[in-house]
C-alpha cells in the first residue's frame, strides 16, 4: 500500500490544480449553478457518510464498498448537473473524482477497513476539500 503521505500529497496537488482550474465564467446561469450546488451537496453528504463509516471502525469492507458506490452515484448526478457549467468546472469535478478513486484503488484488496483507515481518511478529506473549492467557484 502506498503510504498515506504519498496519497495525501498526490490528492493535495490534485486539489490545488482543481481549485485553480475551477473558475466559472459569468456565462453560468443561476439555474445551472443551483442544480450543481444541490447535487454536489448530496455528494458531500455521501462523502461524509463514508468518512464516518470508516472512522467508527465498525463497518465491514462490504459496507464501505457499498458506500463508495453511493459516492459514485452522487458524483454521477453532480457531474450531470454540471453539464451546462464551464468546461473547466467539469474538468475539475472529473479530476477530483479520479483522484479520489485512484487513492482508494491504491489500497490493497486484502486490507481491512482498520488497516486502510488512514488512506480512506486522506482520500475523503482531499475529495471533500476539492468539492468545497469547486462549490465556492460556482457560487454555492
Amino acid at each position: 500500500m502506498r503510504s498515506a503521505r504519498s496519497i495525501t500529497a498526490v490528492l493535495a496537488a490534485a486539489g490545488l490544480a482543481l481549485t485553480l482550474s475551477a473558475c466559472s465564467s459569468s456565462n453560468d446561469t443561476a439555474a445551472d449553478n443551483t442544480a450543481y450546488c444541490a447535487s454536489s451537496a448530496s455528494l458531500q453528504t455521501e462523502i461524509n457518510d463514508l468518512r464516518t463509516m470508516v472512522a467508527t471502525g465498525t463497518a465491514t469492507l462490504n459496507q464501505v464498498n457499498d458506500q463508495r458506490h453511493e459516492v459514485q452515484t452522487a458524483y454521477a448526478k453532480a457531474y450531470s448537473d454540471a453539464a451546462d457549467l464551464t468546461a473547466s468546472v467539469k474538468v475539475a469535478i472529473e479530476g477530483a473524482n479520479r483522484a479520489f478513486e485512484a487513492a482508494l484503488d491504491a489500497i490493497p484488496n486484502d486490507a481491512t477497513v482498520n488497516e486502510a483507515e488512514l488512506a480512506y481518511r486522506s482520500a475523503v478529506a482531499a475529495y471533500d476539500t476539492a468539492i468545497d473549492a469547486i462549490r465556492v467557484q460556482v457560487g454555492c
